[in-house]
Parts: C-alpha cells; sequence; structure tokens
C-alpha cells in the first residue's frame, strides 16, 4: 500500500500531539499518540509494515492489531482527504 499526503495541509506539533489543519476546507484534525506516530512515520515515507513493527514494538500490540488499526487509520485519513491511497 503507498500513501501521499496531500499539499494543502498546515501540521504543527503541540505536546505531543498533531494537529492538521485542511486549508480548503478549514478542518481541524488531531491525533492521539498511535495517530501521531503514524502520521510522523508516513511523513518520513515509512512503508506500511515498517510502522506496523513501529507501532507493535511501541505499543505492545499484535501483528494483526497493528495492521488493521494502520489500515482504518489510514483509511480514515484518505476519508477525510488528508492522504492519497494507492494499493
Amino acid at each position: 500500500m503507498k500513501y501521499a499526503i496531500v499539499p494543502d495541509l498546515s501540521i504543527r506539533m503541540i505536546s505531543n500531539e498533531i494537529f492538521i489543519l485542511k486549508r480548503s476546507t478549514s478542518t481541524i484534525h488531531s491525533f492521539n499518540a498511535t495517530g501521531t506516530a503514524i502520521w510522523k512515520s508516513m511523513e518520513q515515507k515509512t512503508s506500511f509494515d515498517d510502522i506496523v513493527r513501529l507501532l507493535t514494538e511501541r505499543f505492545d500490540v499484535s501483528q494483526e492489531t497493528a495492521e488493521e488499526d494502520i489500515s482504518d487509520f489510514l483509511f480514515s485519513l484518505e476519508k477525510n482527504r488528508l492522504i492519497t491511497i494507492q494499493e
């Protein structure tokens, strides 16, 4: 799965939490620790498998749970037009 962050975002990190403003819709999104870890990995163009490894190590979850949670999160980001996904 490949993904790309859309260009019309303003991104700020405040107190270990990411806040994203989608300028075209004036919508603000914020992420918890897990979402922030995934987003920061995406900014570094980390592969899906490497993000899974990161979450299993950092948050002590199974690989299956991490894969499902990351997929759900990515599809939510796509639905909110914060990223595009190419499978």
